[in-house]
């Protein structure tokens, strides 16, 4: 949940049309049609994919994909805004900064996809019932606190930092990457009664779902 809000997304949805006037997209129109395809993009993508996608893809496999999908977005408009100086003038409508336009719907698309939805959805599978209620409150907890620090803290960043904004929440979102490569076992058609085995194999992910792997074959052959 942490993870989810350092990413950046509540940086987009508080402050979208600030950000995109600082691409160049000026005027009230342009600015709330950008916010609008946005926020519509947002829904619909994690809407389909969590419907249709994500028992077929995997949650881990997903998140991977995401991170990487939505780090490359921030990264280039922390390298746009830092070149075009943004933050300070506003640049022309040109190449740069149409594709930096596109790039914050880059990262929209790969975050809906993934660290939107897929967070909430793993707290409430990997909870042994007996606990799962104060787990879950806990967790959403985390998700507000997390969305707090960073939309509280982000009017400061852009002040003394600058475009290193989109980096910052770049480098957090590469970290969310690795953080789910070594610690995330994938969860996708576990049952919750063998939660409580996948997670007690010690090791990292790789070896966590290896082992599971081999424990559930050996259980159905042992049933057949």
């Amino acid at each position: 949940m942490l993870l989810q809000n350092f990413s950046g997304i509540n940086a987009l949805n508080y402050y979208s049309a600030t950000l995109i006037r600082n691409v160049g997209f000026k005027g009230t129109s342009v600015s709330l049609l950008a916010t609008g395809v946005y926020g519509l993009e947002k829904a619909f993508v994690t809407l389909i994919f969590m419907s249709f996608f994500v028992d077929t893809l995997g949650r881990r496999k997903a998140l991977l994909i995401g991170s990487l999908g939505a780090a490359s977005g921030m990264l280039y408009l922390g390298i746009y805004t830092n070149v075009s100086h943004s933050f300070s003038k506003t640049p022309p409508r040109d190449a740069g900064s149409s594709i930096a336009l596109a790039a914050i719907y880059w990262y929209t698309f790969w975050y809906a996809m993934s660290w939107n939805g897929i967070p909430f959805m793993f707290c409430a599978e990997v909870f042994p019932a007996r606990i799962r209620m104060l787990c879950m409150t806990m967790t959403t907890c985390m998700q507000w606190l997390a969305q707090f620090i960073i939309v509280y803290s982000l009017p400061y960043m852009v002040v003394s930092i600058k475009g290193y904004v989109f980096i910052f929440f770049a480098a957090w979102t590469i970290f969310s990457f690795f953080f789910t490569l070594f610690l995330m076992p994938e969860t996708k058609g576990v049952q919750l009664e063998d939660m409580d085995i996948l997670f007690n194999i010690k090791g990292t992910a790789f070896r966590k779902d290896r082992e599971f792997k081999r424990i559930v074959d050996r259980k159905s052959t042992r049933l057949n």
